[in-house]
């Protein structure tokens, strides 16, 4: 369960099919008001640059309909929380 852009809870399940320290992070994600049953491809890739890392995110299937919206908004908001996180330690 992640957080909307509102800061609701949005309810989405995660597949991991690849993990490949300190590279890649490849994962499949389900949302449940999805009608046509598809799975959204995320890539994540990882490289260092000036003594930090630099991440990638790729999306191979946004959905255009009106009501999927909010979704990178949404995933705006997740990173935001990750760099949060990160930052703290």
């Amino acid at each position: 369960m992640v957080d909307d852009a509102t800061g609701l809870p949005y309810p989405c399940s995660f597949t991991y099919s690849e993990i490949t320290p300190p590279e890649r992070i490849i994962f499949m994600d389900r949302e449940p008001g999805r009608l046509d049953g598809r799975e959204t491809v995320n890539t994540v890739t990882f490289a260092e640059v000036h003594g930090g890392t630099e991440m990638t995110f790729h999306c191979a299937d946004t959905d255009p309909r009106p009501e999927y919206a909010g979704v990178e908004q949404g995933r705006g908001t997740s990173f935001d929380k990750l760099a949060e996180l990160l930052g703290s330690h």
